[in-house]
């Protein structure tokens, strides 16, 4: 509603996960509880956009990895055992997979959203997964 009364035209809504579901759309069942959050952030979203006419970008961020990261994550902990000559324990090896997206692509992936909001049709409401 605040952003009715300033009379905002267009904003990024960002998520650092994607929202894992077993079917697509407005009810879907979310595996995660962290997931329904963020898809009732996306719902709200897509609300304002038609209720208020205005251009949202949600962007989606894969996991993330780059300079300043925070120490505690995985990529580094991956590092620090392959210089130390240690070996890696992977967990359901078979049967996960994890992709990791350079926090460059993902500054040039933002960048893009807003110049999206900026030429969109008024009443826009799109979602970009920001990485695979």
């Amino acid at each position: 509603m605040a952003a009715y009364e300033v009379k905002l035209e267009r904003f990024d809504e960002a998520e650092a996960m994607l929202v894992r579901s077993e079917a697509f759309g407005p009810a879907a069942k979310i595996a995660f509880q962290t997931g329904n959050f963020k898809r009732a952030a996306e719902l709200f979203c897509h609300a304002h956009a038609a209720l208020y006419g205005m251009r949202i970008a949600v962007l989606r961020y894969f996991t993330v990895y780059g300079p300043r990261q925070r120490p505690d994550l995985a990529i580094h902990a991956f590092l620090r055992t392959m210089l130390a000559g240690g070996t890696l324990t992977l967990f359901d090896a078979n049967r996960t997979g994890r992709d990791y997206t350079f926090v460059g692509d993902i500054v040039a992936g933002t960048r893009r959203a807003g110049d999206w909001t900026a030429s969109a049709a008024s009443t826009s409401c799109e979602i970009f997964n920001l990485g695979s």
